[in-house]
């Protein structure tokens, strides 16, 4: 039900995103490409910084569940119940991979369960809230956001 009102805004970004990618609900100057392999964490990171940008990051609800709903229609695996995205807690306090603020959080009742180090963030299809999971055990799908 909140899909096609989502989606629909998209028609209303004035965005010069490339072919193949989505625009921010938040800011017309960035981007989301949703690449659907399976990795771990710092190996999906990787891959983003090799397209110049990173995890993506984000910051209200309203954003979350766009990236969830988007995500679905673009991770057509039956399987894939969750992604990873830019929040993390790798070297103490959970941070942004990009670096930017981490001022917002939208988790999942009963999250962030796994407080121990090595741990990022996976974003839920269902409902866009957020878990808290291994990075290096887990294999998953992920969307990168750029500037353009």
């Amino acid at each position: 039900m909140f899909l096609p009102y989502l989606l629909s805004l998209t028609g209303f970004i004035a965005s010069n995103c490339p072919s193949g990618t989505s625009p921010s609900l938040s800011n017309p100057n960035r981007c989301f490409y949703f690449g659907t392999q399976r990795l771990p964490y710092m190996t999906a990171e990787e891959q983003c910084v090799d397209r110049d940008g990173h995890l993506t990051s984000t910051q209200s609800v309203a954003e979350d569940i766009y990236l969830s709903q988007k995500a679905g229609l673009d991770f057509n695996s039956s399987t894939t119940s969750d992604f990873w995205f830019g929040a993390n807690k790798m070297s103490g306090d959970w941070g942004w991979i990009d670096g930017s603020e981490f001022n917002f959080t939208h988790w999942d009742s009963s999250e962030p369960q796994n407080q121990s180090e090595n741990i990022c963030g996976a974003l839920s299809l269902a409902g866009g809230k957020w878990s808290a999971q291994d990075c290096f055990k887990y294999h998953k799908p992920n969307p990168l956001n750029y500037n353009k």
